[in-house]
């Protein structure tokens, strides 16, 4: 007898999701990043020296500074920060990237900046490159997403347990799908203990290494998780190596600390050999196009697992402009089907619905008011029609 097919339901997490995790948006990093600077808490980290704490927050203001100069105000006067009269972090970083990516030049960050911290350069690499502050600008990004998130929000249990008894009946399998950088979702769908099995539970749409193992050992995609989360645009609990490709992942234990050490250890070291460790993080603009050849795995999977999908919910995301590679993703899953999915668009307010109507067009999709938070995903079905 042919066992019963189970409803395949691909659901796409934006940043209202992360926010009922406790984790800013967009829009209110740059305001922690800033206030973190003035109280000189940004990289008050015990394993790392009081100076160079002090020089990497002047060199992140500095950048700051040197890509929007109205903000010199905000430091040197001490003015409150409203975050909605700010520009948005990764709009500064696309800014960056762009400069850096045509060779373009903005600041000397060892001669203009005048700062004993800076000392004596006497050879050249000694020197701080623009790339080099864009490096600390992303650890600075890394630290205002994960500063107050919570992985532990009880009033997003219901969330989480729809998930695990959906994925472990006859009747569903729901498969995530994210644009948020933070491991809120995949840390809560791990249970106590389930962290060590994460190899053989989760499928991230790419072969990994466990930093905590010490053979090195390549992590298949199982054939047959109990969840499956593709995050697009990498994630803050993941690091890669620029040699041999791949990436680590700590299913349970933030790392993301560990690219950014200037000691070299094991713990910061790829098997390979090469050192250290980086950050997976592409930030969206206009122009930037994601090259990691793990992530290119992710989309091209989360493509498929769309084009196939019978049901797509999509929450938290109001279809930004710069989003262009995920909006394209959508349409070109719509445009390899024979027959559409069925369609829930959850948001906070009804503000996007418009665009939603332009996008899917009116009719073919539902839209529920209320957000991530306080939806009750139990009254999805999760039976076949």
């Amino acid at each position: 007898m042919a066992s019963k097919k189970k409803r395949n339901i691909a659901m796409f997490l934006g940043a209202g999701a992360s926010k009922a995790f406790n984790y800013p948006v967009t829009k209110e990093i740059l305001k922690i990043i800033i206030n973190d600077i003035r109280s000189a808490e940004l990289f008050s980290d015990a394993d790392i020296n009081p100076g160079q704490a002090e020089l990497y927050r002047l060199l992140v203001k500095e950048l700051i500074i040197n890509l929007s100069p109205g903000l010199r105000g905000i430091f040197e006067k001490n003015d409150p920060v409203n975050e909605d009269k700010l520009p948005l972090i990764t709009d500064l970083l696309s800014q960056a990237e762009h400069l850096y990516n045509n060779e373009h030049a903005l600041a000397d960050f060892n001669f203009d900046i005048k700062n004993a911290l800076l000392g004596k350069i006497n050879t050249l690499n000694e020197r701080w490159n623009l790339k080099d502050v864009i490096t600390l600008l992303e650890w600075s990004i890394i630290k205002a997403i994960n500063k107050d998130g919570n992985t532990r929000e009880t009033k997003l249990n219901k969330f989480i347990n729809w998930v695990r008894h959906t994925n472990k009946s006859e009747d569903a399998f729901i498969s995530i799908i994210t644009s948020n950088y933070d491991y809120s979702v995949e840390w809560n769908l791990l249970e106590y203990g389930e962290g060590n099995d994460a190899h053989n539970l989760i499928d991230y749409g790419f072969n990994w290494r466990d930093v905590a193992e010490d053979d090195g050992k390549v992590y298949l995609r199982p054939a047959k998780p109990l969840f499956r989360v593709f995050k697009l645009h990498g994630s803050t609990d993941w690091l890669k190596c620029a040699r041999c490709g791949f990436i680590y992942i700590n299913p349970t234990v933030d790392i993301y600390d560990l690219a950014f050490s200037n000691e070299r250890k094991n713990a910061n070291m790829c098997h390979c050999g090469y050192w250290p460790l980086s950050p997976v993080l592409v930030t969206p603009s206009f122009s930037r196009t994601v090259k990691d050849t793990n992530l290119s795995q992710v989309w091209r999977n989360t493509l498929e697992l769309l084009r196939t999908a019978d049901e797509w919910i999509i929450t938290g995301y109001s279809l930004p402009g710069e989003d262009l590679d995920i909006k394209s993703l959508f349409i070109r899953a719509l445009k390899g089907r024979r027959k559409p999915p069925i369609i829930k668009v959850i948001q906070q307010s009804r503000n996007s619905e418009t665009k939603y109507d332009y996008f899917f067009g009116a009719g073919n999709y539902e839209f529920k008011e209320g957000g991530f938070e306080h939806y009750d995903f139990n009254n999805i079905s999760i039976k076949q029609a």
